[in-house]
């Protein structure tokens, strides 16, 4: 059948039907009912498109909307057309000391009565319709609140239906600047001293050189007391740097098998002093700071040499281990064992405080900083000593330092005792 025309040949017979205009309506009425499906598919699929878009654009504004409301440093307020406190994130109450869970449904004007500064921007963005762009300083009892204040309408049809107060808490990031200048001082003031001095003990032992045979004790004397002075300032100098050194983590995958080859190669112990590593395949590779790792090896090893003395054997070794705290964490024990002195009980409880140390040339710090490496990256230390036989110093690392997103690479962190 062929629309359009109203004659059939049937069978190879020569005969026509004449089919009428009722068929020509049929076949009409067919067609339009096609292109009316056809059309109506077509809707339906951009019914269906519309749909996707307007799903996919709410899923990113709740989506943006959940990440800026958990961001740390922010704390932001929703504001209806009236100035009414309609939705908050938890940052603000810690960092404006108000308790908003009782003050929603209020006018801006209750709430911030107490920070009349803060009223007084809310007043020109609700008010007076002015967004808000600018650097704040908040003084409450017993803190100062430092940082950027933005405030904006939410608009619909060219009206303002809500507003939102958003507050960025700089506190933090001015103190790491400041920080960051001390350190860089520390670094600086460090090299400064470190070359006179390096051109004092030349010029000492060169006198020692020239007056070697002169039998004047008090020269002598002088001599080596300005010796002992320079290499304990020397020490002081080197401690200091290694303050701003693991005052902040910058994390990257080491090799704890070659962290230890380079490091022992720097030592040169007593020919009867022996140092063996035993580094597993299943506990090489961990997430951490390479330098602070070197600085925390370097003042074990060195503690190690001098409780052994002229003879002796220590033992770098790791395993896979669990953290006490956290079970689930798989880490990374690392073992630094010596068959030395060993620590007396009265002293074990106070090796780690600061300025303590029973070396005659020590400033007391070497442990303090073992003990801050391993809390930056989250870790516990683990010490076993008895006297005569040696000791034990066992610590624990996370095998995947997990620390908060954006803070991976520079991660502030406090020093104690600094």
């Amino acid at each position: 059948m062929i629309f359009g025309i109203d004659r059939i040949i049937l069978f190879g017979f020569n005969t026509s039907l004449d089919l009428g205009p009722n068929f020509q309506l049929a076949a009409t009425f067919r067609f339009d009912r096609m292109v009316f499906s056809f059309l109506l598919i077509l809707l339906l699929v951009i019914l269906i498109f519309f749909l996707l878009q307007i799903v996919s654009s709410l899923y990113f504004y709740f989506n943006f909307l959940r990440i800026h409301l958990n961001i740390g440093n922010k704390g932001i307020l929703f504001f209806d057309s009236q100035g009414r406190l309609v939705r908050f994130n938890q940052n603000v109450h810690s960092m404006l000391n108000l308790p908003f869970n009782e003050q929603k449904g209020k006018s801006f004007k209750i709430i911030f009565r107490s920070l009349p500064q803060l009223k007084n921007h809310l007043e020109k963005l609700i008010i007076n319709k002015q967004e808000i762009n600018e650097e704040f300083t908040f003084s409450f009892q017993n803190k100062i609140l430092k940082g950027h204040i933005l405030g904006y309408p939410i608009k619909w049809l060219g009206h303002p239906i809500g507003f939102v107060l958003e507050i960025y808490d700089l506190s933090k990031d001015i103190l790491s600047e400041r920080e960051d200048l001390i350190h860089r001082l520390v670094r600086k003031m460090s090299h400064d001293i470190k070359t006179p001095l390096a051109t004092i003990k030349f010029s000492v032992e060169t006198l020692k050189y020239v007056i070697q045979n002169m039998d004047d004790a008090e020269v002598q004397e002088g001599l080596q007391n300005i010796t002992q002075e320079v290499n304990r300032i020397q020490s002081i100098t080197n401690n200091y740097s290694k303050i701003a050194q693991i005052s902040r983590l910058r994390i990257n995958i080491v090799d704890l098998q070659e962290l230890c080859d380079e490091l022992l190669s720097q030592f040169h112990p007593p020919d009867e002093v022996f140092i063996d590593t035993n580094i597993s395949k299943e506990a090489q590779l961990i997430t951490a700071d390479a330098d602070q790792l070197k600085v925390m090896f370097k003042e074990l090893i060195e503690n190690s040499l001098d409780a052994v003395g002229a003879k002796g054997k220590i033992t770098i070794s790791t395993f896979p281990a669990a953290l006490r705290n956290k079970k689930n964490q798989t880490a990374i024990c690392l073992n630094i064992t010596d068959n030395g002195a060993g620590i007396p009980e009265g002293v074990k409880d106070k090796i780690f405080e600061p300025s303590f140390t029973t070396k005659t040339h020590g400033t007391g710090l070497g442990l303090v900083f073992v003990k801050q490496i391993v809390n930056n990256h989250q870790g516990e230390i683990i010490i076993d000593s008895e006297i005569n036989k040696g000791t034990k110093i066992q610590i624990i690392l996370p095998k995947e330092l997990k620390i908060s997103k954006g803070l991976l690479n520079g991660k502030k962190t406090s020093f104690i005792g600094g």
